[in-house]
């Protein structure tokens, strides 16, 4: 038994482990100073930090995530379009048809988006002036579009959905006002700022 005892202690003196440990409580202490200094002047490769080395400062690359290769403002126009819906001949909605075509033409679009991805943008033009909120991940955009004053007449809300297509990303806005009664769509071209 003596034998495999000085084995293990042979492995593991070389290694550092047993250096600055408090034998009277079995708990781990602090290294001393001289182990400290050891460390750090020691620049050869493959060795092994002093014990009780803090952690933290060791990069943590790994763990941090990669900025959002679609960060920074982006700037662009639309054009609204009724939008076509198709209805089964059960569902009668009269106001459809009623629709007189308002709010159509061209309108404006800036997107900020961040390093983590968030999105935060305005949109203005015969939609009303909306806000728009989501976040950009792996290309796609997604983003809600609300009204800035939700009780003003003719105010749309919809969705912004999108995708980064060469220098340029390339959308959809899908809104209608309140009561469903209007439904709009409009092609979004943004390009860096």
């Amino acid at each position: 038994m003596p034998s495999r005892l000085a084995a293990v202690f042979s492995i593991l003196l070389p290694l550092g482990v047993g250096v600055g440990c408090d034998r009277t409580s079995g708990s781990r202490a602090e290294p001393t100073s001289r182990a400290s200094a050891d460390a750090s002047t020691s620049g050869e490769q493959g060795e092994l930090p002093a014990p009780g080395a803090n952690a933290s400062t060791a990069p943590a690359a790994s763990s941090a995530a990669a900025p959002s290769p679609l960060a920074g403002t982006w700037t662009g126009t639309y054009e609204a379009k009724r939008a076509p819906i198709k209805l089964s001949r059960a569902t009668p909605w009269p106001a459809w048809k009623r629709d007189a075509g308002k709010q159509v033409g061209k309108g404006t679009a800036e997107l900020d988006i961040d390093a983590s991805g968030a999105v935060h943008g305005k949109a203005a033009g015969p939609l009303g002036p909306m806000m728009l909120s989501g976040r950009v991940e792996d290309g796609l955009l997604r983003a809600s579009a609300t009204p800035e004053d939700p009780t003003a007449d003719g105010t749309m809300s919809g969705v912004l959905t999108g995708e980064l297509r060469g220098e340029s990303i390339h959308a959809t806005l899908r809104a209608s006002n309140r009561r469903g009664e209007a439904v709009r769509a409009a092609v979004l071209v943004l390009k860096r700022k």
